[in-house]
């Protein structure tokens, strides 16, 4: 677990003392089950924990969780239910020969973060910016692979 629920209250409320809803600790699993499949493949060195050893590393995965959850709160969401929690819109209405049509550009990102299948652009930029979603692998590092478990660097065949 990357995130604990009192480290979310104060990444979104800061010092308020706001609580977080029930489902708070549900929010924190999806969130880190999304972050870990982001980071599938991912090479980067691990204690026996499973965490990053690197604390840059360690800092943008628990940043990109608590972001993830912090959407999902904010908005009201519970990736859980999926789409069918969203209020339904409407695109086209007809009334005495006059039409009215209304797109909500934001429907297709409204239903992505509630469908809980991706991180939002903003999760996914601290994994980015900490370099943990790239293509470029360095042979030169010893580090671990994290797909289904821990490997020491000599098992992975790395060293």
């Amino acid at each position: 677990m990357y995130l604990t629920t009192t480290a979310l209250q104060a990444y979104i409320y800061g010092t308020l003392t706001t609580a977080l809803p029930d489902n708070a600790p549900a929010l924190i699993r999806a969130a880190e089950g999304l972050v870990d499949d982001a980071l599938r493949g991912t090479i980067y060195p691990v204690n026996s924990s499973g965490l990053p050893t690197d604390a840059d590393d360690l800092a943008a995965i628990i940043s990109a969780t608590a972001e993830q959850a912090q959407a999902w709160i904010l908005g009201n969401i519970d990736p859980r239910l999926g789409v069918a929690q969203l209020p339904a819109v409407v695109v086209s209405k007809s009334a005495l020969g006059v039409s009215l049509t209304v797109q909500n550009s934001s429907r297709h990102d409204l239903e992505t973060l509630a469908g809980g299948t991706q991180l939002t652009s903003a999760a996914l930029a601290y994994l980015r910016r900490a370099g943990l979603i790239t293509a470029h692998i360095s042979a030169t590092v010893p580090a671990v692979r994290r797909l289904a478990g821990v490997y020491s660097p000599t098992e992975s065949g790395l060293v």
